[in-house]
């Protein structure tokens, strides 16, 4: 048991460092590249020659220019979620949450615009196949965004009718149909996130503590009674 956890916490080897600093070299070459000349004016070519490792290499670390495009961005989205739910205001609601997060997602993919349309794009339509880094960010997500709506059922903002899982779904849901929104220039940023804020507490009243039966047919029943005397008076 001992060696095991040893084996756990032991740093890399030699030849792991060696290649975690080839992959690390690849994607900041990548990087630079695709925004000084754009995603399709770059050749792998030149990345490799930019990285200072054989063209064949590259490919040993991403299978094409759209996985590439993947794993530049997947280091800034795992830190800027990390980071978010890591520093969530203090007596927030669940709507302030999710917001402060997907704010800090907006504004991570506002510092170049032009390469997070093309990232987006590639998402949904390219032939992306670094399916292990964007697993790692969609249950990062799921599971951050799972753990708050719960903390939320919890404090009795919400039900206990939903599983938090699916909750957290939805919300990612609204929040890429809100960045495609903006990416795909059909409003502004600033638009973007108030229609995802409205999209947000929509659903989030959804999953609001549900009245029982009974109560809840007194409460109609007592709407109803209420409209009754309203027309009457004002018929008097």
């Amino acid at each position: 048991m001992k060696g095991t956890k040893e084996a756990e916490g032991a740093k890399p080897g030699l030849r792991e460092r060696k290649k975690l600093a080839r992959r690390g070299r690849i994607v900041e070459a990548a990087r630079e590249l695709f925004r000084e000349k754009g995603f399709e004016a770059t050749t792998t070519r030149e990345i490799a020659e930019r990285a200072d490792v054989g063209a064949g290499t590259v490919f040993v670390y991403a299978k094409s220019k759209s996985d590439l495009l993947v794993l530049v961005y997947w280091e800034a989205i795992r830190d800027t979620v990390r980071r978010a739910f890591t520093t969530l205001p203090k007596g927030a609601t669940l709507a302030d949450e999710l917001m402060h997060v997907f704010t800090r997602l907006f504004d991570m993919y506002a510092r170049d615009p032009e390469l997070s349309r093309v990232y987006i794009r590639e998402l949904v339509f390219g032939q992306v196949e670094a399916r292990e880094e964007m697993d790692e960010l969609t249950r990062l997500f799921f599971r951050t965004a799972a753990e708050r709506a719960e903390a939320a059922r919890l404090r009795g903002e919400v039900g206990d009718h939903f599983e938090p899982a699916a909750a957290a779904q939805n919300f990612f849901g609204l929040y890429f149909f809100a960045l495609t929104v903006w990416l795909g220039g059909w409003t502004d940023k600033r638009g973007a996130l108030a229609g995802l804020r409205a999209a947000v507490e929509l659903q989030i009243e959804g999953l609001r503590p549900r009245l029982r039966a009974g109560g809840d047919a007194a409460a109609r029943a007592g709407g109803r009674g209420r409209a009754r005397r309203t027309k009457d008076e004002g018929a008097r």
